[in-house]
């Protein structure tokens, strides 16, 4: 018994990595997963609360009797019991009066279903979320995201891709059309342990390490608590678009302060570039 556990290990494991298999957490849009294939995350912190073998179980917010559980912490489920198994997200049931979705989880080579409760707030928080993903990004998945808006008082069309929030950091693109006239406007933050006023410059680091430069672009500070937020409101052009449809902005600087972005997010603001350039 145990050897045939052990191959199924490592072909369960071994079809895991056969498949690109990545971190992408994608927040409210929780529906990108729906016909996904998920794997365990390895690193990921904390299984408690989220795994159970029967949908009648999960109810309030923090239900026990969760799938596989630990000896020792009874409301987490062992890790050791998920690790290396692919499943299928064969459907997504929201919950609105709790704020959150249920996965209903089918694992390729057993057909075990199992259910996983999508919680927003705790998997962008510490817990995050459990699992890799092989979907790949495809625009069609966003560009009913993007609104158009015209502007008649100053003759003109606004079309925005929504506010994107990757953990402390936050993006937005738009597109402005005035008479024949289009611009491209990236706006992007980050914080700082330290002010800095009166400052300017941006770089955008793609996934190739090809770097896009705005030196002139001004950097706004405001208080954020303990830390300071920095902005900047940057203008693309034409050919900086094109570059961007193809190549992920893998980190950007604002002055001195980096920040990273998620695998799930630069691809998504990929898909919004290739959305917008082509929206009139």
């Amino acid at each position: 018994m145990k050897k045939f556990m052990l191959l199924l290990f490592v072909f369960c494991m071994s079809v895991a990595n056969a498949q690109s298999f990545k971190p992408v957490y994608m927040g409210n849009d929780f529906n990108f997963y729906k016909g996904s294939k998920l794997t365990l995350d390895s690193n990921c912190l904390s299984l408690s609360n989220l795994f159970y073998d029967k949908l009648e179980k999960i109810k309030g917010l923090y239900p026990d009797d969760v799938y596989s559980p630990d000896e020792t912490y009874n409301f987490s489920t062992k890790k050791e019991s998920l690790l290396g198994k692919v499943f299928s997200v064969d459907s997504i049931i929201e919950d609105k009066s709790l704020r959150r979705c249920i996965f209903q989880l089918v694992e390729v080579t057993t057909s075990e279903t199992i259910y996983l409760i999508y919680d927003i707030k705790r998997c962008s928080g510490r817990q995050g979320f459990p699992f890799l993903t092989n979907k790949e990004f495809k625009k069609e998945d966003f560009c009913s995201n993007i609104k158009t808006k015209k502007d008649d008082f100053e003759e003109q069309i606004n079309i925005d891709a929504p506010w994107e929030k990757d953990g402390l950091a936050s993006f937005n693109l738009s597109k402005v059309i005035s008479g024949n006239t289009k611009s491209y406007y990236l706006f992007v933050t980050t914080t700082g342990s330290t002010p800095n006023v009166g400052i300017k410059g941006v770089i955008l680091l793609l996934d190739d390490k090809s770097k896009i430069n705005k030196p002139e672009v001004e950097i706004d500070i405001e208080v954020d608590g303990s830390s300071y937020k920095y902005s900047a409101f940057i203008p693309l052009t034409e050919q900086e678009m094109n570059i961007l449809k193809t190549k992920s902005i893998d980190k950007y600087r604002l002055y001195i302060y980096d920040q990273d972005l998620s695998y799930g997010a630069s691809e998504k603001l990929k898909m919004y570039v290739q959305c917008i350039t082509g929206m009139n």
